[in-house]
């Protein structure tokens, strides 16, 4: 995928601002970079133990910015639940109902399109192929493995169609990435609720030393569309399912 490099560099500072940023409960949290600012405001709710959050990525000039390329997961200290939160064209992404407690915010990458995977439906013992493909209107369907970078281009999330199952393939050029660990998740973005997860360690590829990467597969079938997000090495919070 060709990105202009005035957007790669806003979303790789808007991602390294998102991964380092510290949430106060009282006053947010304020960055400030040379091609975006990224605003956290908080406030009470009435309640008094949650509050709301809205994150705003501001862009210096008129720079287009595909914001669906980044997901954001809220996570609560001490606890596996997670909340999923879509930035907006603008750049915003609000959770209306935030617990006030000790919050961690960490950026994914996320597979811009929804994706279905439905299981073709072939009658007797024949076997099962599986059709992968774009639930967004107006695309082509997906029946192919298809390539995916991170933002910053360190490592690469390739969605592999098969005949009986799905396989999620990551790899990377960087190979001093070995032995960190990928979380990806196929999420229900109705719900935010996580309909397939997994993690995947980055080992010395055998045949190719130039890479390190790692693979997962499992047989799964939705009916519904998913998004699919996974995370920097040094960043995953995701475990496996």
């Amino acid at each position: 995928m060709d990105i202009p490099n005035s957007e790669t560099n806003i979303l790789n500072e808007a991602f390294g601002f998102l991964k380092q940023m510290e949430l106060s409960m009282e006053t947010g949290a304020y960055a400030l970079g040379e091609s975006v600012s990224v605003y956290m405001d908080v406030w009470n709710n009435q309640d008094k133990k949650n509050v709301s959050l809205l994150v705003t990525c501001y862009v210096f000039g008129s720079f287009s910015v595909d914001w669906n390329r980044i997901v954001l997961l809220l996570s609560e200290t001490g606890k596996e639940s997670f909340y999923f939160g879509f930035f907006n064209s603008k750049g915003q992404v609000f959770f209306p109902m935030v617990p006030s407690g000790s919050i961690h915010i960490t950026p994914y990458n996320r597979f811009t399109s929804k994706l279905i995977i439905t299981p073709a439906d072939t009658g007797g013992d024949e076997p099962v192929d599986a059709d992968f493909s774009l639930a967004a209107k107006g695309t082509q369907a997906l029946n192919e493995p298809v390539d995916y970078p991170s933002v910053d281009e360190r490592i690469h999330a390739v969605i592999i169609p098969a005949d009986t199952h799905i396989e999620v393939m990551v790899y990377s050029e960087h190979r001093e990435l070995e032995g960190t660990v990928v979380g990806f998740a196929f999420i229900d973005p109705d719900n935010s609720t996580i309909v397939e997860q997994g993690r995947i360690t980055l080992l010395q590829d055998q045949t190719d030393s130039k890479y390190v990467k790692g693979s997962w597969k499992k047989r799964m079938e939705t009916a519904i569309p998913l998004v699919f997000i996974f995370s920097d090495p040094e960043e995953n919070i995701l475990k496996d399912s």
